[in-house]
């Protein structure tokens, strides 16, 4: 039986992936920020408050953060993906929501 390493990899890298982002809602929850929903399967992670509501109205910038460290989280997991912002309160959405879309192919 041969070792796949390149999949071992992929999948320690969306391991630690996952760590840093559930770190972060920790820090967010420590902020007051509270998490409505959670999935992991979906990779969907919804907010159902915002500290800087009024203001994201002019400058989002709890957003801009949460986009931040998501991005950041691929950089340093050397993973593939990106961050795509669902719903937002500032738009009449009920809570914001943002979804992070992972790269089934390791590179």
């Amino acid at each position: 039986m041969f070792l796949n390493v390149s999949l071992l990899n992929h999948h320690l890298q969306i391991k630690m992936f996952l760590a840093v982002i559930w770190t972060g809602l920790g820090f967010f929850s420590n902020l007051g920020i509270e998490i409505e929903e959670v999935s992991r399967e979906k990779k969907l992670i919804v907010f159902s408050n915002c500290p800087w509501e009024n203001e994201a109205r002019y400058s989002p910038m709890f957003c801009l953060i949460y986009r931040i460290i998501v991005i950041r989280s691929f950089t340093w997991t050397s993973l593939q993906g990106h961050v795509e912002h669902v719903s937002c309160m500032v738009e009449g959405s009920k809570g914001c929501a943002f979804q992070f879309v992972l790269s089934e192919n390791p590179v």
